[in-house]
């Protein structure tokens, strides 16, 4: 009964493209096992994050691709880093190349997608010190029950809890305040912290020596979870970042790209601390560098359907765990593992060539 809400959604085939690992070491080994000497490599985070660059001093453009910001949808960010990397190997002439792989190592290891200190890192690069929210999760004993059970009794009132909250609020509101951090209490879901984390000090510290006023840089954040699933979503900030990309992108006759204006869009317009919001203002605040354009995506890969349900159910027992019911998580990891990379030849194959898609055109920049 306890597995049974969130098992039934989740995918079960067992299939496995070679480039998808199932854990961090191995990913790990995989993509350095695939770094020649002409990269340079950083290590940062204990050396368990490897930042890797492929310099081009012809060139005044970078790409930028980063993977695992949040942990567990690292898998899937690796396995398309290691076909970057394998595409790459016989090209030549490329603007500056930065793969990060694994920039939240903690939450990759322990399948959670948040970090040690249950911090949620794509909702911690705030600007201007404004670590504040005024969630209404917290303001109402029934959405706090529904997202932060802590007791068993509350844990298992979710059917009911859930309905309440869909007929009393509605989904797009619900499904704000899962995916909008907040910044009141550790214990609580979508924790977005206190102050800019230690992985996000690190970053920006290692990166910087890299760029000058010169530099231009394009960024691909990957993640997986929300979203139907095996579509692919273009996440961006404003019209102007949607513009820009589009112009790069080259859609197949009949494609649509699922484009998300994160400011136009009830379920994210209060979303703050993503690393693609915060990037260019933290490079200059903790790298002491100042660009001369950055332009951020984030590319999603949806891999549940049920409007998120399935993804909420895991994240929501996740914590509960965590904090209140500790004892042996494994079977919760596998789950957690399946439910944001699902082991599915056809989903993995889908995003590993969408993946090197988008990053393939932007070699052309």
């Amino acid at each position: 009964m306890f597995w049974f809400l969130f098992s039934y959604f989740t995918n079960t085939n067992e299939e496995q493209n070679p480039l998808f690992s199932t854990s961090f070491d191995e990913a790990n080994v995989k993509f350095e096992n695939r770094l020649s000497d002409k990269w340079i490599q950083i290590k940062i985070n204990n050396d368990d994050t490897t930042i890797a660059v492929l310099k081009n001093p012809n060139s005044n453009h970078w790409l930028l691709h980063t993977s695992g910001i949040h942990g567990v949808e690292g898998y899937t960010g690796s396995a398309i880093q290691l076909r970057i990397l394998d595409e790459l190997e016989n090209k030549d002439n490329c603007p500056n190349i930065m793969l990060v792989h694994a920039m939240n190592p903690y939450g990759m290891k322990n399948m959670q997608r948040v970090n040690a200190n249950n911090v949620d890192l794509n909702r911690n690069s705030i600007l201007n010190n404004d670590f504040t929210s005024d969630s209404l999760v917290f303001k109402n004993s029934w959405l706090n029950s529904l997202i932060n059970p802590s007791s068993i009794i509350e844990f298992y009132l979710f059917p009911f809890l859930l309905l309440y909250s869909l007929i009393v609020y509605g989904l797009k509101t619900c499904v704000q305040l899962i995916v909008t951090g907040q910044y009141q209490k550790q214990t609580a879901m979508s924790y977005g912290g206190v102050e800019h984390e230690p992985e996000i000090k690190e970053f920006y510290k290692a990166i910087a020596p890299f760029f000058n006023n010169q530099s231009r840089i394009t960024h691909i954040d990957l993640h997986t979870g929300f979203g139907k699933y095996m579509n692919e979503y273009l996440m961006v900030d404003n019209r102007k970042e949607k513009n820009y990309f589009e112009q790069l992108f080259k859609s197949a006759a009949g494609e649509n790209n699922n484009y998300y204006i994160n400011s136009e869009f009830p379920e994210y317009k209060h979303m703050k601390g993503g690393l693609i919001n915060g990037f260019q203002q933290l490079l200059e605040l903790y790298g002491n560098v100042q660009i001369e354009s950055y332009h951020g995506m984030v590319q999603e890969f949806g891999t549940v359907n049920f409007s998120g349900i399935p993804i909420f159910i895991n994240m929501r027992l996740a914590n509960f765990i965590k904090y209140h019911k500790p004892g042996d998580d494994k079977h919760l990891k596998k789950k957690m593992y399946e439910c944001f990379n699902p082991p599915s030849a056809e989903y993995q194959n889908q995003c590993i060539v969408k993946g090197w898609k988008r990053f393939s055109e932007l070699l052309l920049l």
